[in-house]
């Protein structure tokens, strides 16, 4: 359970929001919060992995990506929104990149060479 304070009238109020955890998808679900009570949006994995999706591997605009976002929750996300989402992957990503290209160049080539001749000639 987390605690919350609303501090939008003169008179602070309690509320409790969940967090619960899926062991079977992996993920961490949290209760939205009251229409009464402003907060900061957050938006789930799968919303940002689908706007990664759209920009990145569809190579859609954003203003195309913005009307399909809002089609599929209701409402409209400004363009820098959806280039947090992609940063922060970037950044995920950064650390996780840089080691892989070490491990490669550490690693020992492992050419093949076929000796593909037929009577004498090279194909």
């Amino acid at each position: 359970m987390v605690s919350l304070l609303c501090c939008s009238s003169p008179r602070a109020k309690h509320v409790d929001a969940e967090i619960k955890y899926c062991e079977n998808c992996d993920s961490t679900v949290k209760a939205k919060f009251s229409p009464d009570m402003p907060g900061p949006l957050q938006y789930g994995n799968g919303l940002k992995a689908y706007v990664i999706n759209l920009l990145v591997c569809q190579m859609i605009s954003l203003n195309r990506a913005q009307k399909l976002v809002k089609s599929l929750i209701g409402e409209i996300l400004v363009e820098a929104t959806f280039l947090k989402f992609v940063l922060r992957l970037h950044f995920a990503l950064e650390a996780w990149e840089g080691k892989s290209i070490e491990l490669l160049l550490k690693s020992p080539a492992r050419i093949q060479s076929i000796d593909r001749r037929t009577n004498g000639s090279c194909w």
